[in-house]
């Protein structure tokens, strides 16, 4: 299963330290760009919408970077970059979203996003597609309110 940032930086939040062991049980992957755009996500969430602090938002970063070194990191240089422009231009997608899209296509992995313009284009390319709830019970972490 490959997560994109869109669950990755709520499940880490959330879930904190509980995430490593759920993850470690599943095949999960990100893209080596996924911590960045987590921490982009945590940046927001502290600066401009005041929903976490500043220093709660270092410490999910530090958490997002970390987990990643017990999941598949998929690279740049694994994701044909042909492939990748005639996606992104077809399907109207960002070359983020994109390389998720593909990624996901050519490992065989399920998609776990909360990106509707990604997970539509997903489907619509025979890739199987979770959202975040879904995703926390397959990974059957147990989530307080």
């Amino acid at each position: 299963m490959l997560l994109d940032a869109s669950v990755y930086a709520p499940l880490i939040l959330t879930a904190g330290s509980k995430v490593f062991t759920a993850l470690r049980k599943h095949h999960v992957a990100i893209l080596d760009l996924t911590p960045y755009e987590t921490c982009n996500v945590y940046w927001n969430e502290a600066v401009l919408h005041k929903h976490i602090t500043p220093s709660d938002a270092i410490k999910a970063c530090v958490l997002a970077f970390r987990l990643s070194a017990f999941l598949k990191v998929i690279t740049f240089r694994e994701l044909n970059p042909q492939i990748l422009a005639e996606e992104s231009l077809d399907k109207r997608l960002t070359a983020y979203d994109a390389a998720y899209l593909i990624a996901a296509k050519s490992d065989g992995l399920e998609l776990a996003t909360e990106d509707e313009k990604l997970a539509e284009a997903a489907r619509e390319s025979g890739v199987n597609v979770l959202n975040y709830d879904e995703l926390t019970r397959f990974l059957g972490i147990c989530l307080k309110s």
